[in-house]
């Protein structure tokens, strides 16, 4: 399938770090001084710097004010996509993929399974009840597990996949509090180009467009409107995706929704690449004319004189500037493989619990692995669960 290229995946490179330093002045840069945060070409950002200008609108002109002001109304549009997609899949999608598991049902259906096993009846003929209510749970139950043929290795990869998804959206999001709130009130930068005038038909040159500055009220408008109903929107996203993960039946299932999961994640990109007015990428830095060696536009936050703060490593987590050396990476994937562990077998256990039962019926009561080689009748045909990935995928279980 093909992807279309968004700005947010072409990282801005700030052209002053192209320029060679001597060795000397390098000790005493750090890596870890976070002065500027990039931005990233994404609604979000690009309705946090609309705020930032837009209360300078004495120096600007009407059309380069409406400008910005679209940049703001295109993060609304793309919350309101963003939460009615995750709504209609949550609703229409992921829910009947968790109804068999909840605790009524699934105790329901853990007793006939456990009957069936017991009796050595298969269902739904041997239905262990009258004509009924019963008998169609013994046949939803049978139709249940026929479905439901999912690796748990599979399982796992895509968790641990989606782990590493929701951490970086999770992480970028509580960042821009932390960085916006640590902005300073006041221009104390004389290269803002907000002490002559604002124009959107200017590019990035030496920090001209970072975000030097927020007055409070305005950070406080930020927080509310824009930072609060993205947050979530993402917490929202992460909930819809795990579940996905968690009780996909099988893994045609399980690819499409995570195709459509990543669709929702860069609805704030694609707006920002396919409606965002010309005049803004080339603001920020995102024209096709500058793409080789865009300038960075950034989150300033100016370091008091002679002060070398250095972040604990929950501040790197959150400004997702970890994860620079193996080890961390190390880290990140055994943290990775504890999210996948807790989701399958702590937070969802019935899930697991019913395939096992599924499993010891196919194979006690019908026998479905010992009659491959000899054929199969038409009653275990019907009956038999297919899982044309655990035959070969180097996994265990389902």
């Amino acid at each position: 399938m093909a992807v279309a290229t968004t700005y947010e995946a072409v990282p801005l490179v700030d052209k002053e770090s192209l320029i060679p330093i001597p060795a000397v002045e390098d000790k005493d840069k750090s890596d870890d001084d976070f002065d500027n945060f990039p931005l990233k070409y994404t609604t979000t950002d690009v309705a946090i710097l609309a705020c930032s200008r837009l209360y300078h609108s004495d120096k600007m002109t009407t059309h380069d004010y409406f400008g910005f002001l679209s940049g703001f109304l295109l993060h609304i549009a793309a919350q309101g996509m963003q939460f009615m997609l995750l709504y209609l899949m949550l609703k229409y999608n992921v829910e009947p993929m968790e109804d068999p598991f909840e605790d009524d049902q699934f105790n329901r259906m853990s007793t006939v399974l456990s009957g069936a096993i017991q009796n050595q009846k298969a269902l739904p003929w041997g239905s262990l009840a009258p004509p009924g209510v019963d008998t169609m749970l013994a046949g939803y139950t049978h139709a249940t597990c026929k479905k439901n043929s999912t690796p748990v290795g599979v399982r796992f990869i895509f968790l641990i996949l989606w782990f590493g998804i929701s951490w970086e959206a999770i992480s970028a999001t509580l960042s821009r509090f932390s960085v916006v709130w640590s902005i300073p009130k006041n221009d104390d930068d004389p290269l803002l180009d907000t002490n002559a005038g604002i124009s959107l038909n200017s590019a990035p040159e030496k920090g001209n467009h970072d975000i030097t500055h927020i007055e409070r009220r305005w950070k406080l408008f930020i927080f509310i409107f824009i930072l609060l109903p993205h947050t979530a929107t993402i917490l929202l996203l992460v909930w819809t995706g795990t579940k996905i993960q968690a009780f996909a039946p099988t893994v045609a299932v399980q690819a499409k929704a995570s195709l459509k999961l990543g669709i929702i994640t860069t609805v704030t990109s694609t707006l920002m690449t396919y409606y965002g007015c010309a005049h803004m990428h080339k603001y920020m830095g995102v024209d096709p004319e500058n793409k080789d060696t865009p300038v960075a536009v950034n989150y300033r936050i100016v370091t008091p004189a002679g002060a070398k703060p250095k972040p604990s490593m929950l501040g790197k987590m959150l400004a997702s500037q970890a994860w620079k050396t193996w080890a961390e990476t190390v880290a990140k994937l055994v943290i990775g493989l504890a999210f996948a562990l807790a989701i399958v077998y702590l937070m969802y256990p019935n899930k697991e619990a019913f395939d096992n039962l599924c499993d010891k019926y196919h194979e006690d009561v019908v026998g479905c692995s010992k009659v491959k080689s000899t054929g199969r009748t038409p009653q275990q045909k019907f009956i038999c669960a297919s899982f044309p990935v655990r035959d070969w995928f180097p996994g265990w279980g389902r």
